[in-house]
C-alpha cells in the first residue's frame, strides 16, 4: 500500500469530518473529476475542476447540522485508494441518515485527480 496515498487519504477523511472542505479542495488536482453514484440527491452526477468540488460542498453541507465519514476498509491498488466508507449525517430537520458507499481516489503526483 502507498504510504503517501493513504496518508493523504486519512488526510482528507480528517478535513471532511472537521468541516474543513477547503483542504480537500486544496489536495485536488486543478483538473480533478468526481463522479457520483446518485444515491444521494444532493451527490449526483460528475463535476470537474476545483471552483466546482468547493461549489459541491458549499451546497452540499448547507443542508446537515452533523456529518461525517468514517473508513471501515481501505485497500490502495497502486494510483487509488479504495475504501469502504460509513456516511453518518444528521438533517437540519433532524432526520438522521447512515449509508455506506465505496470511495476510490486516484491518486497522482500527491493529487486527487478522480474520486
Amino acid at each position: 500500500m502507498s504510504q503517501e496515498n493513504l496518508e493523504l487519504f486519512r488526510a482528507g477523511l480528517a478535513a471532511w469530518n472537521e468541516g474543513n472542505y477547503e483542504a480537500i479542495v486544496d489536495m485536488c488536482h486543478p483538473d480533478v473529476e468526481w463522479s457520483f453514484s446518485d444515491r444521494l440527491p444532493d451527490a449526483t452526477g460528475r463535476i470537474q475542476g476545483k471552483e466546482e468540488v468547493r461549489r459541491f460542498f458549499e451546497s452540499f453541507t448547507g443542508d446537515w447540522s452533523e456529518i461525517s465519514i468514517r473508513a471501515e476498509r481501505i485497500a490502495d491498488p497502486g494510483s487509488e485508494v479504495v475504501a469502504d466508507v460509513a456516511f453518518l449525517a444528521k438533517g437540519r430537520d433532524g432526520i438522521e441518515v447512515s449509508m455506506r458507499f465505496i470511495h476510490v481516489w486516484t491518486v497522482k503526483d500527491g493529487q486527487i485527480v478522480r474520486f
